[in-house]
């Protein structure tokens, strides 16, 4: 994660609030604890790099940081 503009501070309050989340439907009774844990990192891995891929971005237009590899 770029060390700018606090991407990483709110992704990682973001994935907080949602793993609470996720282990609240846990104690309901309405998930497993491997189920939710797995939707939980799928969701995560989707927004988590699609920041990271706009932060870098940003770094290289803004901050002159070396592109992300291919």
């Amino acid at each position: 994660m770029t060390p700018t503009l606090g991407r990483g501070a709110n992704i990682a309050m973001r994935d907080g609030a949602l793993l609470g989340r996720a282990l609240k439907k846990v104690a309901d009774g309405h998930l497993t604890l491997a189920d939710a844990l797995a939707a939980h990192e799928r969701d995560m891995l989707a927004y988590g790099f699609s920041v990271v891929r706009e932060a870098a971005r940003v770094g290289e237009r803004r901050m002159a940081q070396n592109p992300l590899p291919r």
